[in-house]
């Protein structure tokens, strides 16, 4: 006969198998339900439909201003609005933002009752809006982002207009989090430079170094005199590599020039000006430039240093 003791010992081990492997059936099925929502409204909007982007982030930035970006077919890219300043922005974050907002993966419905918005930071009036449009400026989503979940492993999303939050995916939380600045391109020039497709590059009207190969060498001239490749590479190299202070739109100005001629009699054209003791204004123009007008152009500042190594000895007068 089994002691009531042994009784004991043997039922509880047993009890617990059973209690572990309900729980594993459950969480699969429950993983499986997750695993199968879709929110509609997102899934049918493709990245190239997104024409323009505002971001309110009411929540995680609460006095920062709107963030608008939009797509600019004039150089292939996309633009923001920052603190009533329009300048270029930089596209890989842009398009990974975007990605990340049209695959919110979905884990679970948190609720369905408006009651609970407001709790979890998804109404109107403080949640973190999102708002996708097409060419027309009609709106294509809107999204409020809140609270984090109680397992910080997702983060709640409602759509305007519709009762339901859902706990998704919270790699969203990231880019509403950024300051401003985080959108902004502050490159000078477009996109990195292949200093192989230079054919010559002026200063002003002192210097032209012009380029051409002899007997496969790589070979600048300055008028008559020869001129250390190197030399020219690293002035290139400093130019190209330019990184603005601040950037700004204005109206284009007078000052000294750089014109630099690519492969295929394609050119830049760097006009630039002495601002103080430690800054350089600085404009550029050329193939796919930061431009949208002929009246207007994006203006940056650079640190004096850094433009310095950019131009020959003698070189770094202002106006």
């Amino acid at each position: 006969m089994i002691s009531k003791t042994a009784f004991v010992r043997t039922a509880i081990p047993v009890l617990l198998i059973v209690l572990l492997a309900a729980t594993f059936v459950l969480g699969r099925r429950s993983g499986r339900t997750d695993a199968g929502l879709i929110i509609d409204p997102i899934v049918a909007i493709r990245p190239t439909d997104v024409e323009r982007i505002r971001i309110d982030a009411r929540f995680s930035r609460p006095d920062a201003e709107p963030v608008v970006l939009f797509r600019v077919p004039e150089w292939d890219g996309w633009a923001a609005q920052l603190d009533a300043a329009t300048v270029p922005a930089r596209a890989s974050r842009v398009e990974d933002f975007i990605e990340r907002i049209l695959s919110p993966r979905p884990q679970r419905i948190v609720t369905r009752e408006p009651a609970h918005h407001a709790a979890l930071y998804v109404s109107g009036a403080t949640g973190d809006s999102v708002s996708l449009e097409d060419a027309e400026q009609s709106t294509l989503v809107r999204l409020l982002f809140g609270l984090p979940g109680r397992d910080r492993g997702s983060l709640y999303m409602r759509l305007g207009g519709e009762p339901t939050v859902f706990a998704v995916d919270p790699a969203p939380s990231f880019f509403l989090t950024r300051e401003s600045e985080y959108w902004a391109d502050t490159r000078v020039f477009p996109a990195p430079i292949d200093i192989d497709r230079v054919e010559f590059v002026r200063y002003g009207d002192t210097h032209v170094f012009v380029r051409e190969y002899r007997d496969g060498q790589d070979v600048w001239n300055d008028g008559a005199a020869r001129v250390d490749a190197s030399r020219v590479h690293g002035k290139l190299r400093a130019l190209f590599g330019l990184q603005a202070d601040s950037v700004r739109r204005a109206r284009p100005f007078v000052g000294e020039t750089i014109v630099v001629r690519l492969d295929g009699r394609r050119e830049y054209v760097v006009t630039y000006s002495g601002v103080d003791e430690s800054a350089v204004s600085v404009m550029v123009r050329g193939p796919r430039l930061y431009e949208t007008g002929t009246t207007e152009a994006f203006v940056y500042t650079v640190p004096r240093d850094n433009f310095l190594d950019a131009i020959p000895v003698g070189e770094g007068r202002s106006r």
